[in-house]
């Protein structure tokens, strides 16, 4: 593949979160715990090695002068790595400092890393901004400079588009027409409230369960006829309702960010392919009966499973980003989307194996990403080495939410068969 790229215009999906990181950064972050021999050396190669191999790691944005955005390459830019004191097993104050940096959008990479090192166990720290990476980039990024380190070569890939510039590269006929407009907030819901960044650094809460529990409540939801995913949304939407007395008796808007790859036909690639669903969740809508509402989530939170529908759900931001908006128009409709939210992002389990010659991928946290509005709420699930780690992350964090989440899938693992 030639080292020239051609500028390339921004998909819908990504002007939107590039506009939207004027007000608050939007890049997504995921900590890696590795053990094994090391150098910080080795890191740095390995880091320029997985760059070069992905195109949207290595350029910026810019605008021309009809106010059209484009992704330009960026020569001789390479992937910062900082490198950090401390215990590689107390990461969290280096998680919190990311999340509250800005990548600089006027100069390339949109990419940052950091290293807590010692001889014998590292955690690597890997940001790229939502305009040119998902969650599942990282984690292919983290993958792939795992490789490296332990001695294997990463070939370069192609550009890819955006996930919207592939659904209307042909000028967005398809799936426009028949969209329908956003539906006003139901009544006497307040809108969200955005704030306006100014460095605050978010809280990091995390909790493990270990291969047994894992293992444990893999098999009982695939019993019970759902999903691990499914299941924690009952258990963490339960565990919120008893410590807030905000949440006990509101609607919760459950956000349910998902992989398109699949339906799209695309690879490995760093590029920003997620989609998703929502489901808003009344009180007392479910079941009592924890699996039969484990159920009842499944059937309920469908995420596209055609490319129709997925252009379906992307038509409105495709509209909306065509008439070039202001950014306090982009706030107003977000805010306009109003009520209570708890967005959990379950990347599944690696997709790949934790052993990489010496080294060993121990633990996977995140993604982390926070978008900006008051009491916005952040619960991530990833499953490495036969562990589910769960994060969250927010401004104003649910006292004690992971330890309850947690007692109510044991507590449901043990439950007689519903």
């Amino acid at each position: 593949m030639s080292d020239a790229i051609e500028p390339r215009p921004l998909g819908s999906d990504q002007a939107f979160w590039w506009l939207l990181d004027q007000n608050h950064p939007v890049h997504v972050v995921m900590v890696a715990e590795v053990a094994g021999p090391t150098t910080i050396r080795d890191w740095q190669r390995a880091l320029q090695a997985v760059q070069r191999r992905h195109p949207n790691l290595c350029g910026r944005i810019v605008a021309d002068n009809h106010g059209g955005l484009w992704f330009r390459h960026v020569a001789d830019a390479p992937i910062t790595l900082r490198v950090a004191e401390g215990d590689p097993s107390t990461w969290d104050s280096e998680l919190q400092r990311e999340l509250a940096t800005r990548l600089d959008m006027h100069q390339g990479p949109l990419a940052r890393a950091a290293l807590i090192h010692r001889s014998d166990r590292s955690t690597f720290i890997l940001s790229i901004h939502h305009a040119v990476a998902d969650a599942k980039s990282i984690l292919f990024a983290i993958r792939d400079v795992l490789l490296v380190l332990a001695g294997q070569s990463v070939e370069r890939l192609a550009p890819v588009a955006s996930l919207t510039s592939q659904l209307f590269k042909d000028g967005g006929a398809r799936g426009l027409d028949a969209a329908p407009e956003h539906a006003p907030p139901p009544s006497g819901m307040k809108p969200d409230i955005f704030r306006s960044f100014a460095g605050e650094t978010p809280e990091i809460v995390r909790l493990t369960l270990g291969p047994s529990v894992t293992a444990e409540l893999r098999n009982r939801a695939r019993a019970e006829r759902t999903t691990v995913h499914c299941a924690l949304i009952i258990a963490a939407t339960m565990a919120a309702r008893q410590i807030s007395p905000e949440l006990r008796n509101a609607p919760i808007t459950i956000i349910s960010p998902s992989d398109m790859r699949p339906l799209l036909g695309a690879g490995e690639e760093v590029a920003p392919l997620a989609g998703g669903a929502a489901l808003t969740m009344q009180p007392r809508q479910y079941p009592d009966d924890f699996w039969q509402a484990a159920r009842a989530v499944r059937e309920d939170l469908v995420p596209p499973r055609t490319i129709e529908q997925l252009a379906q759900a992307f038509s409105s931001t495709e509209r909306l980003m065509a008439t070039r908006p202001r950014l306090q128009q982009l706030i107003d409709l977000f805010a306009s989307r109003g009520g209570q939210k708890i967005s959990i992002n379950n990347l599944g389990a690696a997709p790949f194996k934790a052993e990489f010659g010496a080294l060993a991928l121990k633990a996977l946290w995140g993604p982390a990403l926070l978008v900006g509005y008051e009491g916005e709420r952040l619960i991530s699930a990833a499953t490495v080495d036969g562990s589910l780690n769960l994060l969250h992350v927010s401004y104003t964090p649910i006292p004690s939410i992971l330890e309850l989440t947690q007692q109510h899938l044991i507590a449901a693992c043990a439950a007689a068969p519903s």
